[in-house]
């Protein structure tokens, strides 16, 4: 098996745990519908420029934001918004990078860390 076919595998397995966890933690299943596209507007910091852009996206995208919600979770008195967070955060990552959507260097949003998205690929 190819190694990105591996890696593919194992964030599809990471949003369904998300989701799974996002469930029995008594979350209403429908909110991750509209969270999922909620983290994209992350994508709006490229109507300034390619630097701000891969700032905003990569806050948005990043499993380091979760775990410390997970954390901070875990530290606190529990906060169950913090949970709500983490795990939809955790599912649109997981979709996101088993579609091959990955971090944005800031050349550019079709430039990423897994590699050159969009009609530039070919």
């Amino acid at each position: 098996m190819k190694t990105d076919t591996i890696v593919r595998l194992e964030f599809a397995a990471l949003a369904v745990l998300a989701a799974y966890f996002f469930i029995h933690h008594d979350f209403a299943w429908y909110w991750l519908i509209p969270m999922f596209f909620a983290y994209d507007l992350g994508m709006i910091g490229y109507a300034i420029n390619n630097q701000i852009g891969s700032i905003t996206y990569n806050v948005a995208h990043s499993m380091l934001v979760s775990l410390a919600c997970i954390a901070l979770y875990a530290a606190w008195k529990p906060q169950s918004w913090l949970l709500f967070i983490a795990f939809t955060q955790l599912f649109h990552i997981g979709i996101d990078r088993f579609l091959g959507y990955g971090l944005k260097y800031s050349t550019g949003f079709q430039h990423t860390h897994l590699g050159i998205i969009g009609p530039r690929k070919r």
